[in-house]
């Protein structure tokens, strides 16, 4: 099977750069909608609006460590059966209270922020776009944390025999630390084999 295409990755760029611009735009009308507000909603408010802002950083700064990606190989990541019924729980239970926000208490501004939460956790959460990328530093997240390849000693790929088929990552950590496991869905895995041996990883078997 062939990896994702490496351009794919703007996919992701594209994503984070519009929920930072949709985050900036919530925080400055949650910052409005408080000031209309007033008292102790007015101030809750306009705190939504600072978590606002820090999402807009945080997915801009994100953006823009995935665009500057050196020809990275995408790792198509899959939850749980189990991990996607609560993400949709979550997501379903934002979208209904960003509705409800909207139509019974009049907070437009409150009720996008939310929606714009559900949204995201469906887009991130149900592998929508590339969530993780692995260059020659390191994997990626979509978060924009960065774990180098130096923090591993060796790495096991195994496919699994459910329906659809997976494959299991594992990266073993070196020293004390904790193994670290990533459900891939579809991936090419001499190249991903080539590139975790650069990184002076081993491979044994799974």
């Amino acid at each position: 099977m062939s990896p994702p295409r490496s351009s794919a990755r703007w996919a992701t760029v594209c994503t984070l750069g519009a929920c930072a611009a949709a985050s900036t735009a919530c925080a400055v009308q949650l910052a409005a909608e408080g000031t209309r507000l007033g008292g102790q909603r007015g101030r809750a408010e306009q705190a939504v609006g600072v978590v606002a802002v820090g999402l807009a950083l945080l997915c801009a700064t994100s953006a823009a460590r995935w665009a500057l990606l050196r020809r990275p190989l995408l790792l198509p990541h899959r939850l749980g059966s189990g991990a996607y019924l609560a993400l949709l729980g979550l997501a379903f239970a934002l979208a209904l209270t960003g509705g409800h926000l909207w139509s019974a208490q009049g907070r437009p501004a409150l009720a996008a922020f939310a929606g714009l939460l559900s949204a995201q956790v469906l887009v991130v959460g149900l592998g929508l776009v590339p969530t993780w990328a692995l260059d020659d530093r390191g994997l990626l997240d979509v978060l924009g944390r960065r774990v180098a390849l130096s923090a591993f000693s060796a790495f096991s790929l195994q496919r699994t025999q459910a329906a659809p088929p997976r494959f299991l990552l594992r990266l073993s950590a070196r020293g004390e630390g904790e193994p670290f496991t990533l459900r891939l869905a579809d991936v090419d895995g001499d190249a991903l084999s080539h590139t975790l041996e650069a990184g002076a990883l081993v491979r044994r078997s799974a």
